[in-house]
Order: C-alpha cells, then structure tokens, then sequence
C-alpha cells in the first residue's frame, strides 16, 4: 500500500483516502476467504471473477502487487490453466496483507 501516491492522487480530499480505505475493507474482507474457497474447487470462472474485481481495487487502491497479481490471476483462470488455482492462493495471501495494512493505517510520520 503506497500511503503516499494515495494521497497524491486525491490532494483536495480531506477525509476521502480513509473513507475510500473504510469501504474496501467492509465490502472486501471475505474476498481472500472466497478466493481460496473458488481455488480448492478450481472454479475457474470465480476465480476470474474475483480477480478482474481484486485488480481494479488493487489499482485504486496503490496496491501494485495485488493488482499485478490479480491480472496474472485473472488471464490464467480465463484460460483455464491449473496455475490459476495457485495464482489465486497467493492473491489471497495479497489481499490479507493488503486489509491489514489498511486496518493498521497511515505509517507515523
């Protein structure tokens, strides 16, 4: 999570990155769950699902690794690949680190 990028696409929005955090964190927080839960059962089109929603909030939300890998996520399970399964394992993993570095918040300056 880029804190400062964050900030810098949204300069004249006092209160708007918290509030933008508070929402992903709400609507999102059982993603990582359903993702491992589409993987286990090679659920090909949920696991593309979740992962073109995961990469447009990675990008929204300055998360580089999590929209990276959402993309790879997404493309491999629309091919059908196997390796979508563990794409979406490690997406995961991602987005946990992702909701507890929005619920850890802003670094001390």
């Amino acid at each position: 999570m880029d804190w400062d990028h964050f900030d810098r696409l949204y300069p004249n929005r006092p209160g708007f990155v918290d509030k933008l955090t508070n929402i992903f964190m709400l609507g999102h927080a059982a993603d990582a769950e359903r993702l491992r839960t589409v993987a286990a059962a090679a659920d090909y089109a949920g696991i593309a699902a979740l992962a073109h929603e995961l990469k447009s909030l990675g990008g929204n939300l300055c998360s580089p690794a999590v929209e990276k890998l959402a993309l790879r996520t997404q493309r491999s399970a629309r091919e059908n690949r196997p390796a979508a399964c563990l794409h979406a394992t490690e997406l995961a993993a991602k987005v946990d680190m992702l909701i507890a570095a929005l619920r850890k918040g802003r670094p001390a300056p």
